[in-house]
């Protein structure tokens, strides 16, 4: 139970997205709770990291589009 707990967040880690989303989480965390930003600022740093998640299922959708038509 835990080898596959621990294999499924080594996956996890090894995402883009995955790690992004994280950031996204503690920077949104940390400017609510624990510095005091302002909400533009905290946009400022979060949008960059929205489009970064958004190119990059946009990749992955288009990775998996070219193995369908390949017939990998």
């Amino acid at each position: 139970m835990i080898s596959a707990l621990w294999g499924a967040l080594k996956g996890l880690m090894g995402s883009k997205k995955f790690v992004a989303g994280i950031a996204g989480v503690i920077v949104g965390a940390v400017g609510k709770f624990g510095w005091d930003l302002q909400t533009d600022e905290i946009i400022a740093v979060l949008s960059p990291l929205m489009v970064a998640i958004t190119g990059q299922a946009v990749a992955d959708a288009g990775k998996e589009k070219a193995k369908i038509t390949n017939g990998a």
